[in-house]
């Protein structure tokens, strides 16, 4: 699954823009977090996604292996519940998403299979009281016989991304095409209004090999989209399309001829920020910034010359228009850049000098500001930036050390201050732990 880094996600983008700070609290400039021991989300699982809400709560939703999507919460300052069943999938890969709005509402996504129709989306809603919708077929899907049967390979939806405004605006994209059966790859999305159903199912792209959709929805609902597309023997090329509130999709926008392991983020004013990697070299990371999402700045470079990195890059936005991107250097230092609503970058900030190998990195922070890097490989550590004060020491998060990779890593940080962090280990369950803050 994509790190949100990834996904930011990753953390996710659609994640971090609902932590709005309403009514809640915050804690003292300094104060650092006291890590709750590793709990054990699920033994084994198809995919996750891990969602904090206004409130400081903390979700995750999975795939376990039977093909069922089950959900537990984590209350804000309280323990890990029972986890639900939602769903029994039929799909092979389910790829499940969650988020949540300023009220308290989650909507979760994920990817369906059944007989005859290519592979959909389909969603369900849970009220802050903890009333659950039924299962909602999101998705247009392709009447094909035999399919399911036939042997003959996956078609249809794929690559799933989901963002939720702080006023319950809904948007998911996802890649539709086949490679089994050579039916060239395209990004459709859904869009579903506060207090209505779905609805605007449109295919943005041609059949072209666009892939690899992220979205990010601001306050009023206008939503920004990015997608990669590469053609034989040529770069890989990053592009973005905005659905504008009372207008709908806007034409394309070339964001870079050039664009590798792109990380999409967006805050509650619309304002827009793609950090990634011009080069297959992977040795530098730029951004380009948008105030609407339709008019982009010229790219600006984060990382210092000459300074070789380790092929992996996270980023994250807050409510308010903070941003951050995270990388880990060859040499095994993690560095951080910041970027204010309206000021410069920042120049690299060293949050761990010798780091060792990393294969993944995830950053996050709230709309007061504090922040947290997670970064590994055979091992999972941590770092964490309170409000005003300077990043701790690293800690070692993980139990299992120096056998098994490190896959993927979530991470946010909640209203309250919170870190959170989960992280998918080879064969090691799923595991997610807090640093509680005072």
């Amino acid at each position: 699954m994509r790190t949100r880094s990834s996904s930011l996600l990753l953390a996710s983008a659609a994640a971090l823009l609902v932590v709005a700070q309403v009514g809640a609290a915050v804690p003292a400039v300094g104060a650092e977090p006291s890590w709750e021991p590793e709990h054990v989300v699920a033994t084994g699982n198809r995919g996750s996604a891990l969602a904090v809400d206004a409130r400081s709560n903390t979700w995750v939703v999975w795939e376990a292996h039977s093909g069922a999507i089950k959900i537990a919460e984590r209350p804000a300052g309280g323990t890990w519940g029972e986890p639900t069943r939602l769903v029994r999938t039929n799909s092979a890969t389910a790829d499940p998403h969650v988020a949540a709005d300023a009220e308290g509402n989650l909507t979760v996504v994920w990817i369906a299979q059944r007989q005859n129709f290519t592979d959909g989306v389909k969603a369900m809603t849970r009220t802050p009281l903890g009333r659950w919708s039924d299962p909602v077929r999101v998705s247009d899907d392709k009447r094909v016989a035999g399919y399911g049967t036939d042997g003959k390979g996956a078609w249809g939806a794929r690559g799933l991304d989901l963002a939720v405004s702080p006023k319950g605006a809904v948007t998911v994209a996802w890649a539709w095409g086949s490679e089994d059966r050579n039916k060239a790859w395209r990004i459709q999305s859904a869009f579903r209004p506060v207090g209505h159903g779905w609805r605007d199912v449109r295919q943005l792209t041609e059949a072209n090999g666009a892939e690899d959709p992220q979205v990010g929805i601001a306050r009023d609902g206008t939503v920004t989209l990015l997608y990669t597309r590469q053609e034989l023997g040529h770069d890989q090329r990053l592009f973005t399309v905005v659905r504008v509130p009372g207008a709908g999709w806007r034409g394309r926008t070339v964001l870079a001829d050039r664009g590798y392991g792109p990380e999409l983020m967006v805050d509650r004013a619309g304002n827009a920020v793609v950090a990634y990697m011009p080069t297959v070299r992977l040795r530098e990371v730029v951004a380009v910034y948008s105030h609407d999402g339709r008019h982009w700045a010229g790219p600006r470079r984060l990382s210092p010359a000459g300074v070789r990195l380790d092929g992996v890059i996270a980023a994250a936005m807050n409510g308010r228009g903070t941003a951050m991107v995270a990388w880990a250097r060859k040499d095994g230092r993690v560095d951080v850049v910041r970027r204010p609503r309206q000021g410069p970058w920042s120049g690299p900030q060293r949050v761990v000098g010798v780091a060792g190998d990393v294969g993944e990195v995830a950053v996050a922070l709230n709309g007061a500001g504090d922040a947290f890097v997670a970064w590994g490989l055979y091992a999972l550590y941590g770092s964490y930036l309170p409000r005003g004060g300077s990043w701790t020491g690293p800690v070692t998060l993980s139990s299992q050390m120096d056998v098994d990779v490190v896959d993927s890593i979530d991470a946010q940080v909640a209203p309250n201050g919170d870190a959170v962090v989960m992280w998918d280990q080879e064969d090691w369950p799923l595991r997610v732990r807090v640093g509680a803050t005072p």
